[in-house]
């Protein structure tokens, strides 16, 4: 019987240390030594399983997306259509994390790494781009008065409100603001009803 492969396996081990190694030491701080004494591995071993130092970056970012939008499909999958805005609102503006500290700190340094390393900003500005698509067909089937257009000025809006309002949170702003960001966000969605 074949032996079964452990690439998969292997792949996650790495990403998981090159994870705890950004947190301790940065992006920038993080050699692939480091990454490989994290994971208890040697760098040949990284570099077969998944590359490069662009390319343990680009696996990192790939592993967040496709864990971010199972979290939104596993979220979404059973809320009826006529109530996807409602929900969706809820879960932007909720109190409670919607991401773990470490998946925060994860993408915080990623995002200040977006010059480094072109390939994550453009995947990260593809997720963001399809959570606000999706959002604007929410509110296009929605709020069927409202143009095209307008319902993705708000989308765009709503989720901008969102994303800075939990860094703010997250940071330790004052959580009466919290109330007020979500309010500014109800009413323009108000607004797609005149």
């Amino acid at each position: 019987m074949p032996r079964k492969s452990m690439a998969k396996q292997r792949r996650e081990e790495l990403l998981d240390a090159f994870e705890r190694c950004i947190i301790k030491y940065g992006l920038e701080g993080t050699s692939l030594e480091q990454v490989a004494d994290e994971a208890q591995m040697t760098r040949s071993i990284i570099r077969h399983y998944i590359g490069n130092r662009d390319d343990l970056v680009s696996a990192l970012i790939d592993r967040l997306i496709r864990q971010y939008a199972e979290q939104l499909t596993e979220n979404y999958a059973d809320i009826p259509p006529e109530q996807m805005v409602s929900y969706a609102v809820d879960n932007m503006f909720s109190q409670k994390d919607a991401l773990s500290v470490r998946e925060k700190i994860i993408i915080d340094v990623l995002m200040t790494a977006k010059e480094r390393y072109p390939d994550a900003k453009k995947k990260l500005i593809q997720m963001y781009d399809a959570v606000i698509q999706s959002f604007a067909s929410d509110l296009e089937r929605q709020y069927p008065n409202a143009t095209q257009a307008q319902c993705w000025q708000i989308a765009y809006a709503v989720v901008c409100i969102s994303e800075m309002n939990e860094t703010f949170m997250w940071l330790g702003m004052n959580p009466r603001y919290h109330a007020d960001a979500r309010q500014v966000a109800e009413n323009l969605l108000a607004s797609l009803n005149s």
